[in-house]
């Protein structure tokens, strides 16, 4: 059951989400086949890393929403808003849309299947609806099975297929 409320991120929420985020970039270099990932190398790494998450949601209309359960953030997400009407490229080859792009999403690993995940997807998708995007969407590591499944069940597809390998 969840019992999590999920608003709005603050700057009160800082520390926390930076304490997640370092999990969220553990787990990332733990599930990397492709031997690419690495750890933060100290707090102020991951600190930097959320400032310029934060610096982009301000420059691309975006937002950041926590999940809080009994007071203790347990999860974050991070999206932006694009649109193409610049990129000629783009143009030529697709519809013209707003999209609302996911950046980062994670809930702590004690608090996972409780539909929490669900919840901060939720609050996001009613955020770009808010704002005209006509879809939303994200890229995710193809080892992360979790992630993926998640995203399966709140009804997204896979569409692209990045590849890569070492030289």
């Amino acid at each position: 059951m969840n019992n999590s409320i999920v608003r709005e991120y603050t700057n009160v929420d800082f520390s926390n989400v930076v304490d997640l985020m370092t999990s969220l970039q553990s787990y990332f270099k733990e599930i990397d086949t492709s031997g690419e990932k690495i750890n933060f190398e100290n707090r102020q790494s991951a600190e930097e890393y959320i400032r310029k998450a934060l610096k982009d949601v301000e420059e691309m209309n975006g937002k950041i929403f926590v999940a809080e359960f009994e007071n203790k953030i347990v999860g974050f997400i991070e999206g932006v808003i694009i649109g193409h009407r610049d990129d000629d490229l783009y143009n030529l080859t697709h519809m013209k849309n707003i999209g609302g792009w996911i950046g980062l999403l994670f809930v702590d690993t004690s608090f996972r299947s409780k539909g929490i995940a669900q919840s901060l997807i939720g609050k996001m998708r009613e955020y770009f609806k808010k704002n005209n995007c006509s879809s939303m969407k994200l890229k995710v590591d193809s080892e992360n099975k979790l992630a993926i499944n998640v995203y399966i069940k709140y009804g997204f597809t896979p569409r692209d297929l990045e590849m890569t390998v070492r030289i």
